[in-house]
């Protein structure tokens, strides 16, 4: 995962009045469909489970506009090309959608077959194939209240330690290692500055309570969740 850090201000013309206050450059998400769809082509031509009722079972948070939950139904980017792939392929499958800790969590147990919008981790590759190009990438930011950009000139992660900012995170999501250089953890906790949440809705309904100064994201899906 390749990162320039660089910094950049923008203003959201939203109502709640976010602004993006520091960017720590390009963020690389990679579903391993293509690898995943030969390997149950294989197991599926040789396995009784497609003359049965079994389920190929794909997991993914909710990721707008990747993945969201509307009207009760989750629907997006990523769940439309799977499920057009796994439609033409004649392959039965589910799509659900849990916190990150949860499909990860099924992931290693074999409870799910295949990942939406995985990040591709060298610990993770002992128990799931990604593919050798990236889906999609994106920018990563951090969003903040224009109140906290107003009073606080924050030009990198490091400003935010020494400014002793509460940053809100999504708990087990990817994060690049000069993030955790400035807010190092051990196996169990997190650093004393950093707030940890189920999804990126509840991290920003914090920042829009102020009960944390920041909350770095991808750009598209923060503003596509604001």
């Amino acid at each position: 995962m390749h990162i320039e850090d660089y910094c950049t201000y923008f203003h959201n013309p939203s109502k709640k009045s976010f602004t993006i206050v520091y960017c720590i450059g390009e963020y690389k998400l990679s579903d391993y469909l293509e690898t995943c769809i030969r390997i149950f082509l294989i197991i599926y031509l040789f396995s009784f489970s497609v003359l049965g009722s079994n389920k190929l079972v794909v997991v993914g948070e909710e990721f707008p506009p990747y993945k969201f939950i509307e009207k009760g139904n989750l629907i997006g980017i990523d769940v439309e090309i799977i499920s057009n792939i796994l439609k033409r392929l004649d392959i039965n499958f589910e799509v659900l959608s849990c916190p990150w800790k949860r499909c990860w969590k099924m992931l290693q147990d074999g409870e799910a077959d295949l990942g939406l919008s995985v990040s591709n981790k060298l610990d993770r590759k002992k128990y799931v194939y990604f593919p050798e190009n990236s889906v999609w990438s994106a920018d990563f930011y951090f969003f903040a209240t224009k109140e906290t950009k107003e009073k606080y000139h924050l030009s990198s992660i490091e400003d935010a330690r020494k400014n002793k900012l509460k940053v809100g995170i999504v708990r087990g999501n990817s994060y690049h290692e000069s993030f955790w250089k400035v807010f190092p953890r051990d196996e169990n906790n997190y650093n004393n500055q950093l707030s940890p949440t189920a999804n990126a809705l509840m991290n920003f309904r914090k920042l829009s309570k102020g009960r944390i100064d920041l909350f770095p994201i991808p750009k598209t899906i923060g503003l596509f969740t604001i």
